[in-house]
């Protein structure tokens, strides 16, 4: 309980946030629908492992979503490394849900370079097996032993 509430805060007060969806985040409408509720009003981009378009048809934007291996073009690619770069030395809040080792160098590896860079964010990892924060970082992280999904509903039902 006491880390849902220290995230609870982080995300009343930072008003930036990146969002990792990794291999053990299941995409479908509820989740979607959680997190859209909890990014409402906040500058946020996803990057999502989903090798399919589906978080495409729901109603976040789809301009603020990379999918590194489903989108041809990397239109987005290029529009998420430009919120990353607006993201330096401002209170930053990333948030992982079941992101884990299976392509580690797209989103685990750089959001822990990110937070190790950006000494005002936050990272905020959620995983049942991988929620582990390197040694660098473990003091402006929360790690979170916990399902996505799950954690992802007891969070919106506290934020509100």
């Amino acid at each position: 309980m006491e880390k849902l509430n220290s995230v609870i805060e982080k995300f009343n007060e930072d008003n930036i946030v990146l969002v990792g969806l990794g291999e053990s985040f299941t995409v479908n409408e509820e989740n979607v629908l959680r997190l859209e509720k909890i990014l409402n009003g906040k500058n946020y981009f996803i990057v999502s492992l989903s090798n399919n378009k589906d978080i495409d048809d729901y109603s976040l934007d789809s301009e603020r979503i990379a999918l590194p291996f489903a989108d041809e073009n990397n239109d987005r690619w290029e529009k998420y490394l430009s919120f990353l770069q607006n993201t330096i030395n401002k209170n930053l809040l990333i948030f992982e849900l079941g992101v884990g080792f299976l392509q580690p160098e797209v989103i685990r590896f750089p959001f822990e370079k990110t937070t190790f860079y950006n000494k005002k964010a936050t990272l905020i990892r959620v995983n049942k097996n991988f929620y582990q924060l390197s040694k660098e970082i473990s003091e402006r992280g929360i790690a979170i032993k916990e399902d996505p999904s799950l954690f992802l509903e007891q969070l919106l039902d506290s934020l509100n």
